[in-house]
C-alpha cells in the first residue's frame, strides 16, 4: 500500500470518486482503496488542502460537495487482529501533550476485519487509557459524544491505521474533517 496521511470518504455518486481525486491531485497524491468510496491520501501540507477544500465549497464548486470526510492521520502504522488495541494505545499517548481538561472521546471507524475486531471494545479500552494518561499530566478528561473538545480518531484501512487528534478549533473551520 502507499505512504498515506489522509482518508477521504467520497459522497456516493456516479463518478464522484474519480471527481474528487482529480480535484484534489494539484494538493497532494491520491490512491483509490479497496474500500467504496474511500481514497488514501498524501499531501506534505495538509492544512493547505482542508483550506482548498473550504475554499471551494464556499465558491460552491461541484466536487467540493462530493467530499464526505476527511481525516488526516498524524500516525500512521500496521497492525494484526491482536496487537491493534495496544498499538492504538501507544499511537496516541502522544495526543495527550496537546490537550487540555475537557471533554472528548474516541473513534474507531474499522474498514475490514469484520467479526474480527471489536470496534466498541477497542474504543473503550483506548479511552480509558487516554483519560489515565492525561489524569497522570493532571488533565481531567470527561467523555463526551454530544459536544467534546477533542477527539481522539482511528481509522483503518485493511491493516492499516490512521491516527489523529481533532480540536474543536479544526472541526469548526473544517466541517468535514470528522470522524463518522
Amino acid at each position: 500500500m502507499h505512504q498515506w496521511n489522509l482518508i477521504v470518504t467520497v459522497v456516493p455518486g456516479p463518478h464522484h470518486v474519480r471527481d474528487v481525486r482529480s480535484s484534489l491531485g494539484h494538493l497532494g497524491h491520491f490512491w483509490l482503496t479497496s474500500f467504496r468510496d474511500v481514497l488514501i491520501g498524501w499531501s506534505d501540507d495538509t492544512e493547505t488542502l482542508l483550506q482548498a477544500i473550504a475554499d471551494a465549497r464556499a465558491k460552491d464548486k461541484s466536487w467540493s460537495h462530493m467530499v464526505g470526510r476527511v481525516i488526516p492521520a498524524e500516525n500512521v502504522f500496521y497492525f494484526t487482529v491482536d496487537t491493534l488495541t495496544g498499538q492504538l494505545k501507544e499511537a496516541v499517548a502522544p495526543l495527550v501533550e496537546n490537550m487540555r481538561s475537557g471533554r472528548f472521546y474516541f473513534r474507531l471507524e474499522r474498514r475490514g476485519m469484520a467479526g474480527q475486531i471489536l470496534s466498541q471494545e477497542v474504543e473503550q479500552a483506548v479511552a480509558a487509557h487516554l483519560v489515565s494518561i492525561a489524569h497522570d499530566k493532571g488533565i481531567e478528561l470527561t467523555t463526551d459524544f454530544e459536544d467534546p473538545d477533542f477527539i481522539v480518531a482511528a481509522e483503518t484501512i485493511g491493516t492499516e491505521c490512521g491516527v489523529c487528534l481533532l480540536t474543536r478549533e479544526l472541526m469548526t473551520r473544517f466541517p468535514f474533517v470528522r470522524p463518522k
